[in-house]
């Protein structure tokens, strides 16, 4: 059993040797074709990043945490069947998880709208982004990490009150593992409950997307920016934390060393205390949570190149007081 602590969040970890075949590769995708320019024009509504910069509170502090880094302001659009679409991938039908902008306009079906549809908590299996940064030019390839999320996952959170809730309720999957078209040994890390948010690993290169609060999925800003190369001071509110953007050198290390044929799982227990709540005021408890699991899908990301898997068992938030010094 080891722990860690980032900036409010820690991990307990716990390696299981499970005598299980190694991953079988991702199933074969959709037949390779060549994109035409069509497929990379950007649709950006006049004067929404200025309206959401100015409206959302969020917004601001997550340019501001950029600092001095170069950023992008960019349009990701999804990739079905060869036509594009808005970026949600949740697969229409009976409503289950609600995104956080359900009252306003952050909703968005095939086509980007879904007014008069509804949708399921389930997720696409597979499907394809395209986005447009930095002189690049991105078809990522994405599969659900089916694996991340353990079917008896538990839940404790300890709340504002004092009081202690035991959850078995089930967390919306949508996070996501992928590769990069004509970008051989790249790799992606995201999840897609509301917006696109994750990393992009291409040669010596990270680049960390995150969506702007607010507006409509169809067409939504979000920045993208290079990841740093020293370690910051905070956490700020990006919920793709500093310490997991960059491939650790012990982990790249030991890529090409042999490895045990059978896979094995870290089962992992997520812990997010009253400090990670309090850098991100105004976030709701799952809007947390599922930043959390995404620090776990990228270090899942991570260490599948070792025929290891990373396994999230348990969860427990403590909103009102910690529960240990």
């Amino acid at each position: 059993m080891v722990s860690c602590r980032i900036c409010g969040l820690l991990l307990l970890c716990m390696l299981v040797r499970t005598p299980i075949s190694a991953d079988v590769s991702m199933a074969k995708r959709e037949a390779d074709y060549t994109l035409d320019d069509s497929y990379w024009t950007e649709e950006s509504p006049v004067g929404e990043v200025e309206r959401l910069l100015r409206e959302y509170r969020q917004n601001q502090e997550l340019v501001r945490n950029i600092g001095a880094h170069y950023y992008q302001i960019i349009y990701p659009v999804q990739l079905r069947h060869h036509e594009k679409m808005g970026i949600s991938t949740r697969e229409v039908g009976s409503s289950k998880f609600p995104t956080r902008y359900d009252q306003g306009n952050y909703q968005q079906g095939a086509g980007g709208s879904t007014r008069g549809r509804s949708r399921t908590g389930k997720h696409f299996h597979r499907t394809s982004l395209l986005i447009k940064a930095f002189n690049h030019k991105f078809r990522l390839d994405l599969e659900l990490n089916a694996q991340l999320l353990a079917p008896n996952l538990a839940q404790k959170h300890y709340l504002p009150s004092g009081a202690e809730q035991v959850s078995k309720q089930e967390i919306e999957h949508c996070y996501y593992h992928g590769t990069v078209k004509d970008y051989p040994g790249a790799s992606a890390a995201f999840h897609t409950c509301n917006g696109v948010s994750g990393v992009i690993h291409v040669g010596n290169e990270t680049f960390v997307i995150h969506p702007f609060y607010g507006g409509d999925l169809s067409k939504h800003p979000h920045v993208i920016f290079e990841a740093r190369t020293k370690p910051s001071k905070g956490c700020a509110n990006l919920p793709t934390l500093e310490w997991k953007l960059r491939r650790p050198k012990h982990v790249a290390d030991r890529i090409r060393r042999d490895v045990s044929e059978a896979t094995k799982y870290i089962e992992t227990a997520l812990v997010i205390d009253k400090a990670m709540f309090e850098k991100r005021n105004g976030s709701t408890r799952a809007e947390v949570v599922h930043d959390a699991i995404q620090v776990a899908n990228i270090a899942d990301l991570y260490f599948r190149t070792l025929n290891t898997r990373v396994s999230v068992v348990y969860i427990e938030t403590w909103q009102g007081s910690n529960q240990a010094p």
